[in-house]
């Protein structure tokens, strides 16, 4: 007989890149947990995000699995994803069906480095440089950062995408 999974914590203090992966790997579990339709990534360029991390994109895949399910890559623009994150860039066009890039609009104020689960969750980094910030539950911050990175959504153009370096 399997023991049953325990609850995932209502909220988790990011301090490293270390505790930042495993923010992701929780909101990926609050996702799936939750069945939320859609998650939102933002930051500037996601150059120092830990997307080549094995467990993240299984824990990705997982959740991708479920029925009509859309994760979201908004940032500031730049080249096509993929030549920083090869594991990532390999992972995104098996699954280019069910991820999309977003740019944000030139005039956009500065984007956070957040991943957003509809309805769920959301992980902010309020410092990247020093990699501080929050992970959490709590409903009204929800919705606070679903309404700012909405306001971003609405004005976003379609991403480059992925490229696997000319492969």
């Amino acid at each position: 007989m399997t023991q049953p999974e325990p609850p995932l914590p209502a909220s988790l203090h990011i301090d490293s890149p270390a505790s930042f992966l495993a923010a992701l790997n929780w909101a990926t579990q609050v996702a799936l947990a939750q069945r939320a339709r859609s998650m939102v990534w933002a930051d500037p360029s996601f150059d120092d995000w830990p997307l080549d991390d094995e467990a993240l994109l299984s824990g990705l895949a997982a959740w991708l699995r479920l029925p009509l399910r859309q994760l979201t890559l908004l940032r500031s623009g730049g080249a096509a994803m993929g030549l920083g994150h090869p594991r990532f860039a390999r992972w995104g066009a098996t699954w280019s069906h069910a991820v999309q890039w977003r740019l944000a609009p030139p005039d956009a104020l500065a984007l956070p480095s957040a991943a957003w689960v509809e309805r769920a969750a959301i992980v902010v980094l309020n410092d990247p440089a020093l990699w501080l910030g929050q992970a959490q539950t709590e409903r009204a911050a929800v919705q606070q950062w679903a309404e700012q990175i909405d306001v971003v959504l609405q004005r976003s153009l379609a991403g480059p995408g992925f490229t696997t370096l000319g492969l």
